[in-house]
């Protein structure tokens, strides 16, 4: 590609960004080369790249931002409802899994996270932890439900644990209406390094 070596210098002004992160922008102009119409000399078409691969990077670089300052808050919201559903099968990848999903979906909606609002972000990216792991339990407590034997059902009342309506056995008591706020104050000061990620950039 022409001029490939200003692409990846530019695109590693931010060096929080991964490799995988310069090749997808250096994929990303690829893809825009058709709307290149500028004078075939290297100045303008560094000027053009330049255009194009700066809003990339900065949008990476406040993701990566966010994800330093905030990895805690999202931890703790999803540890608000599994702490109390080991009965559930959790292992060491659920929490990894739900947290990469969770900055996933961060990143899909990224300009509504850089966007202020009425809440504190480790109140919102608590939240959205704690959203994630609500829709991970009620799965897990449908197709366990499926499951419940009538012999279980006796075996509850023998013992009087009894069964919820979702099927639960003594298990997962963890209050889906707790306040996100209680037990996260000064999450904000608080940071991580940052994982690899599945992410590339916006087209």
């Amino acid at each position: 590609m022409k001029n490939r070596w200003f692409i990846e210098a530019a695109a590693a002004t931010d060096h929080s960004l991964l490799i995988p992160d310069i090749d997808n922008i250096i994929t990303s102009v690829a893809h825009h080369l058709d709307e290149y119409d500028g004078d075939d000399d290297d100045e303008s078409f560094q000027s053009w790249v330049s255009g194009v691969v700066g809003p990339a990077v900065r949008r990476l670089g406040s993701f990566y931002t966010l994800r330093a300052q905030y990895t805690n808050s999202v931890r703790k919201g999803i540890w608000s409802l599994l702490e109390g559903c080991a009965d559930l099968g959790i292992d060491d990848m659920t929490v990894a899994s739900l947290e990469s999903i969770t900055w996933m979906k961060v990143f899909q909606n990224l300009d509504g996270w850089l966007t202020p609002g009425t809440a504190k972000l480790n109140t919102r990216f608590f939240a959205a932890g704690r959203m994630q792991a609500l829709g991970w339990r009620q799965d897990r407590l449908r197709n366990r439900a499926k499951f419940i034997t009538l012999d279980d059902a006796i075996k509850a009342e023998e013992t009087g644990a009894g069964l919820s309506q979702s099927g639960d056995v003594n298990g997962c008591t963890a209050d889906p209406d707790a306040d996100p706020d209680a037990d996260h104050a000064g999450d904000e000061e608080m940071g991580s390094e940052l994982e690899d990620h599945p992410f590339g950039i916006a087209a």
